[in-house]
């Protein structure tokens, strides 16, 4: 977030986050202790199925609202 919000539009350099994201902070975060979704995709754990409006379901919340 602080990416976006400390710079402007113009000078956002995306592949230069994922680098220092991937270098240093991802593993800085994992030895505290904080979980966060891995680059690569959620771990099985965090993933929500069955429950209505995550990775939204349309036919679910069809089915939910018509009683």
């Amino acid at each position: 977030m602080a990416e976006v919000l400390w710079s402007q539009s113009e000078n956002r350099d995306y592949d230069g986050f994922l680098a220092r994201l991937e270098e240093a902070h991802l593993e800085r975060l994992e030895a505290m202790g904080v979980e966060c979704r891995p680059l690569s995709g959620p771990h099985p754990w965090q993933l929500r199925p069955g429950v209505v409006g995550w990775k939204r379901d349309y036919d679910a919340e069809q089915r939910i609202a018509a009683g």
